[in-house]
């Protein structure tokens, strides 16, 4: 994975262009979990994929850790990236997400079952450029993947994108990328503040 793409203005990384790995709030902190969420929690969902920088994951007991390159990542677990900072990470059911310098994420809920491959993915970007290829779980049900921004609300479908996330007011972008054998998925772009959501389905295609 290429960094420097991942802060330069398109916010498209080489890892989420070619799809390849080895395996909506302002105020995010990290996820307040039910008691049987927990022992999901304790579970980890992914890993650090490629980190370069001051990454930090703040987990749902309130506890932070400095991110390493092959470390967990945990539901509730609130990631931030510092100045000049980037970091990939690869979940469960193979999906890839990567968050450019200055960001700030919340992994929501993920939940997979391997031998049905579905499961519920769903996250927050507070504030950074960031970039995606989904994986087993986005093609399991229209509404089984999603991402949130302050501004928008990401449904996605067998995709890869890339986007902008920032306070209401600041530029809140998302495109819709072909993934490496040229094929392109669908997303549907959903505004917080109500109103008729936009379907992207056309590569390059952008709200």
């Amino acid at each position: 994975m290429e960094f420097d793409d991942l802060n330069a203005k398109n916010g498209i990384s080489s890892e989420a262009q070619s799809g390849n790995s080895s395996e909506g709030s302002e105020d995010l902190g990290p996820t307040q979990l039910a008691p049987a969420q927990l022992a999901q929690a304790a579970e980890p969902i992914g890993k650090v994929e490629e980190l370069s920088g001051a990454v930090t994951a703040t987990r749902a007991d309130g506890s932070q850790d400095t991110l390493s390159k092959g470390d967990s990542i945990y539901q509730g677990d609130k990631i931030e990236t510092g100045d000049g900072a980037a970091v990939g990470l690869v979940f469960v059911d193979d999906t890839t997400f990567a968050l450019g310098e200055g960001g700030s994420m919340v992994m929501d809920e993920m939940v997979y079952d391997p031998a049905t491959k579905e499961g519920k993915f769903s996250a927050s970007v507070a504030e950074g450029v960031f970039s995606f290829v989904s994986g087993q779980i986005s093609k399991s049900a229209v509404d089984a993947m999603s991402i949130e921004t302050p501004v928008v609300i990401i449904g996605i479908r067998g995709t890869t994108g890339a986007g902008r996330a920032g306070p209401e007011g600041s530029p809140n972008t998302v495109s819709l990328l072909p993934d490496a054998s040229g094929n392109t998925g669908e997303m549907t772009i959903g505004n917080q503040g109500g109103g008729p959501p936009v379907v992207l389905s056309t590569p390059g295609a952008t709200s």
